[in-house]
């Protein structure tokens, strides 16, 4: 016993001598090194003693870790968090940094409505908050001016209406919010994503086509591009350089597809894909590592350069489909939701689950779940009830819901810029949502397409 726990001494000092050295302070490591009588040899894999320690205190608290192996994840966030923006840091309360009350929820307002002929499922923020752009079950994708909404919204001082006689939205004069309707996809729009260089908008379908629209292009209602998969495209995500696109599709292989050329790249090990279909995919803002959540119940962490599987978590929630992931703004943490009901946040470094949401039924359809611009609180929907939930980020305390739709909410993103947060229903609508002002103003910005980067600089020619 006595060797034995010898043994186990000089394994922790190693480990201390490591982590000194991990953490920058060389000096230190060699005088621990000294006084312990140990070798100074890196034996572990970096950070592995701030690893053990985190993983024991969450399993003192009772918090469920993940058991298998697990590569931690230290990332950087591109560009680098402000001395002033807020981000979710759970280790800031420990350090008595509260960065304000995060309880008070703002007063919001409805200040746009617009109908799709079909379910509307999919609403998205492009990336500088000017533009939304919306998909249907009715086959259109359409883009909106966030600009034009809030300007009306001041000169009213009420929601608008934006609709056609037969309740499609389907306006396109600027001076209107709907200001683009694209007609090239033959069956539902799964969902949409903004290029984050050029004026590009990307497209997924049950049809299984991905479509390039460039939307400066006012008469333009057809794609300039188009990627033909062999099964239904269900998410699609830019790389944050916009050089590459990640596909997911009914099929349980991802696809990265260079936007310039069209090749398509595949993890080359069968036993790192999915067992099911692909509900929803992100990276993280460095874009070194990308995330996927499937229909088969897993969580998978992926390495862009070898485009191999680092880290997998099978059983996310409890076996039940996973139906939507989200990186913070630190990428300290990844946030997930599934059909049991659950929205989850996973730490990235030691893949330990930290905070469980409860309190939205979601089990029928797919529930989607997104930080607030600010990380404060986390935002979902009830199918049960038709309401968004909001919930304290750290604390896990629901603090507010919010009505707006008749039937169950399909997607729901937050503005990167303010609080305001769009919507899309199986009641055909889709809602933007803008906390009230003390001022009752609103800060406008610049939204013409023509002034942005021209689709050329992607090199895609038509």
């Amino acid at each position: 016993m006595a060797a034995t726990s010898a043994l186990s001494r000089q394994r922790l000092y190693q480990m201390i001598y490591q982590q000194l050295l991990d953490d920058g302070f060389p000096t230190a490591a060699a005088a621990v090194a000294e006084a312990t009588v140990i070798q100074g040899r890196r034996d572990f894999a970096p950070h592995r003693l701030a690893q053990l320690v985190q993983r024991a205190i969450l399993i003192e608290k009772g918090s469920n870790v993940h058991t298998e192996s697990w590569t931690p994840i230290d990332l950087q966030p591109i560009p680098p968090v402000g001395i002033e923006e807020r981000v979710l840091d759970l280790n800031s309360d420990e350090f008595g940094d509260n960065q304000g009350d995060q309880s008070v929820v703002a007063e919001m307002r409805v200040d746009f409505t617009a109908m799709h002929k079909g379910a509307s499922r999919v609403a998205r923020y492009s990336h500088d908050g000017q533009w939304i752009a919306t998909g249907s079950a009715d086959t259109t994708v359409k883009l909106l001016d966030v600009k034009q909404i809030q300007a009306a919204t001041e000169r009213n001082g009420s929601h608008q209406e934006s609709q056609s006689e037969d309740g499609a939205l389907s306006a396109t004069d600027m001076e209107k919010p709907v200001v683009r309707t694209f007609l090239d996809h033959s069956s539902r729009v799964n969902d949409v994503e903004f290029h984050p260089r050029s004026c590009i908008l990307v497209s997924a379908s049950r049809d299984s086509t991905i479509k390039f629209f460039d939307y400066t292009k006012a008469s333009s209602k057809r794609s300039f591009r188009h990627i033909q998969e062999t099964h239904e495209a269900r998410c699609v995500r830019f790389h944050p350089s916009g050089d590459f696109l990640l596909v997911g599709t009914s099929h349980p292989m991802l696809r990265l597809y260079d936007v310039n050329t069209f090749q398509c790249f595949t993890a080359a090990k069968m036993e790192d894909h999915h067992r099911a279909g692909i509900n929803q995919i992100r990276f993280s803002s460095d874009g070194s590592i990308f995330a996927s959540c499937s229909k088969d119940g897993s969580i998978k962490l992926w390495d862009l350069v070898s485009n191999a599987c680092v880290n997998t978590i099978p059983q996310a929630h409890l076996g039940a489909d996973v139906t939507s992931i989200h990186f913070s703004r630190n990428n300290k943490y990844l946030l997930s939701a599934g059909k049991d009901s659950i929205c989850r946040l996973w730490d990235l470094f030691t893949g330990t689950q930290l905070r469980a949401y409860t309190g939205a039924q979601q089990q029928k359809r797919s529930q989607q779940v997104c930080f607030s611009q600010s990380e404060d609180f986390i935002l979902s929907s009830d199918e049960a009830s038709n309401l968004i939930i909001v919930w304290n980020a750290r604390t896990g305390e629901t603090v507010k819901s919010l009505p707006g739709h008749t039937s169950a909410i399909r997607h729901l993103s937050a503005s990167p810029v303010d609080d305001s947060l769009v919507t899309a229903s199986d009641d055909g609508g889709v809602r933007l949502f803008s906390p009230i002002p003390a001022s009752g103003k609103f800060t406008s910005v610049a939204s013409d397409p023509t002034v942005a980067a021209d689709p050329v600089s992607m090199q895609i020619e038509s």
